[in-house]
Formats: C-alpha cells, structure tokens, sequence
C-alpha cells in the first residue's frame, strides 16, 4: 500500500510539473505578443494556478474557483491559454470532493466559469486563437471526470453489497456452529451427568469425550470463520465443511444419547452445494435436539437427477420450533440463495424439513 501511494504522489507529481510547464511557458497561443508586464503577470497567475493546485485535494472547492480566477488573470494580461490547470481542477474536483451533489454542482459552474473566461477573452484578444477547441476540452474533460465517479460510485456500491452478502453468509455460519455446538455439549453434558449419577463410569468417558471432540470442532470452524473476517484473502485456506463431515455430526449426537440414523450419498456434488447441505443439516439436527429432546431423527441426503434431497425428520411430540426464533428463516435464505426450496412443518409424530437444491447451484 505504501509503494501504490509512493507511485501515485509520483505521477501527481510529474503531473503537476508538466501543467506548470504549459501554463507559465505557453503564455501565448498566436495572438499578439505580450508585454513584459503582461507576460510577468501571466507567468505569476500561472504559478499561482499551481500552487492552489497542490492544496486542491483538501479543500477542492476554493481551490478549483481560485485556479479558475488566476486563469482569468492570465487570459486578461496576455490571451487566451491552454486551460491546463482549470481542467487539472475540474476532473480533481469532480472525482475528489466527498460530497457527490457538491461535487456535481461545483464542477458544472466551474466549466461555466472557465467557458465565460475563454469567451471573454476572445473577444478581449481577437486573433487566430484556439478557443473553441480549449473550450471543447474543457467539457470533455469535466464530462469524463464525472463519468468516472460515476462508475466509481457503481463498483462501491457493488462492492458493498458483497461485503454485507459476505457478512450475512458469515454470520449465519456463526448461527449455525454456535447453534449446533451448544445443543451438542449441552445434551453430551446431560448424558454424562445421568451416566456418572448411575455409576456408569465408562458411559460418562464416552459422553466427556465427545463433549471435548464437538468443542474442538466448534472452536476449529470458528477460528476459521475469523480468520476470514480478519483476512478476506484468506479465503479458501481452509476446506469448507461439506457431506463428508455429516457423519461426525451425527457422532457427537449418538455420543450424547440422541437416536439419529443417517444415510448421506456418496455421488458426487459440487462444493457449494456440499456446504449448503451441510448447514442445513446441522441447524435441522440443532432444532430437533433443542425441541425435540430424546426423540429419533432420520437424515436422509441423496441425488436424484440433477437436485441433491435433504430430508430431516424428528420423532417426537414436542411442540415445533417457531419460524423465526429456530433458524428455520435463516435456513430458508441459505437455501434460497443456492436456488433451492425448502418445505418446514409439523407431521403426525414430529417435525420435517426437507430441502431441494440444484446440483448447478445459482
């Protein structure tokens, strides 16, 4: 970042230089020649123009009027110039001043301004001068500058708009890790507190273990999820969770004493797809421990044809988990983001989700 800034101060710069160059030494454009006084005064407001330039990126506005009115100076004590430093203010001033109505409004009485001086000073100094075409520069330039912030204004906002996309994507990871793995310690705790009350030492171990394993992997995915806020870049360093880890999440439930049978297919599946799976089924699992305690819960995710099925189904008679406060929301928006469905509700005996996802993604 410092040599990128090192570089453009350097081209600023040589910039500067260059419209210093033009402005005080090409003081005349084929009109009459100028006096010493008239020739003295022009190279001083041509200066000028100069010096205001370098305070042009703090405060644009005074800066861009105070060129515009040295270039007057010039134009009145010898001819009409090449309008360098105006049109070096009005593409700074049309790019760089925070405020874009400002910017706006500014720029457009700038480039009358500037026309009004050229006009003038036509008709102050009638020769073979080149007006209509500095005139023309002029507007193409303020013209161009302003098309430019708009185009930067349109790379912002879609770049905003990924940033919060990427926030909300993360912080429904954060949901559903949190979610899943406080549900898991918490029903892993319980077994191993009814374990140990029954002087079953080694169903107390194995419940332990499992409360030690979910914890690594909870704080493991959390890590990672940080680590991209922290470092966008770092994206992709680490494998995302995919079909092949539903089966430890259906471990850390067996081990805690939930009745989960489990049938994941083997097929092939894109990974995006994998990872919209994989949420799904662990904030399913989530819910049906937190409201379905000590019931059985079927998992099922299969290909058939060109869609990946997920069907999760609790056993048990404990009241369904509400819209909004269970995840469901958050799931249906996940999958609505892969171009998929997903269908939630109450059946006889428990609570169903099931999901269709395009194996082509969105």
């Amino acid at each position: 970042m410092q040599h990128h800034g090192a570089v453009t101060r350097g081209r600023q710069g040589g910039l500067l230089l260059l419209v210093a160059v033009i402005q005080v030494v090409g003081i005349r454009t084929g009109g009459a020649t100028p006096s010493r006084v008239g020739a003295a005064v022009a190279s001083a407001a041509g200066l000028g123009q100069v010096l205001l330039l370098l305070r042009l990126r703090r405060r644009p506005v005074p800066c861009a009027a105070g060129v515009i009115g040295l270039y007057a100076v010039q134009v009145a004590a010898v001819d009409v110039v090449l309008p360098a430093t105006c049109c070096l203010a009005l593409w700074w001033l049309a790019t760089g001043e925070p405020d874009r109505v400002r910017a706006l409004r500014a720029t457009a009485v700038g480039v009358a301004s500037t026309l009004l001086v050229i006009v003038a000073g036509e008709l102050l100094h009638p020769g073979p001068g080149a007006s209509a075409a500095f005139g023309a520069l002029v507007v193409v330039v303020a013209l161009a500058a302003l098309l430019r912030r708009s185009e930067q204004a349109r790379l912002a906002a879609v770049r905003a708009e990924g940033a919060v996309a990427e926030r909300l994507r993360i912080a429904r990871d954060l949901h559903d890790l949190a979610g899943h793995g406080l549900s898991a310690v918490a029903v892993q705790s319980s077994t191993a507190r009814l374990a140990l009350d029954a002087g079953d030492q080694a169903a107390a171990r194995r419940a332990l273990d499992a409360v030690e394993s979910s914890s690594r992997a909870a704080l493991k995915e959390m890590r990672e999820l940080l680590t991209v806020l922290r470092d966008p870049e770092e994206t992709g360093s680490a494998p995302l969770p995919g079909l092949a880890d539903v089966p430890a999440l259906v471990d850390g439930l067996i081990a805690g004493g939930v009745e989960v049978r489990s049938s994941v297919t083997s097929q092939p599946v894109p990974p995006a797809v994998q990872l919209t799976a994989y949420r799904v089924v662990q904030e399913a699992l989530t819910n049906a421990v937190r409201h379905a305690r000590g019931s059985a819960v079927d998992v099922d995710v299969h290909v058939e044809g060109e869609e990946l099925l997920i069907a999760v189904v609790s056993d048990g008679a404990a009241a369904p988990p509400r819209e909004g406060a269970s995840g469901v929301e958050g799931m249906r928006t996940r999958v609505a983001a892969a171009g998929g469905e997903l269908h939630a509700g109450p059946t006889d005996r428990g609570w169903r989700v099931e999901v269709t996802l395009p194996m082509a993604g969105r």
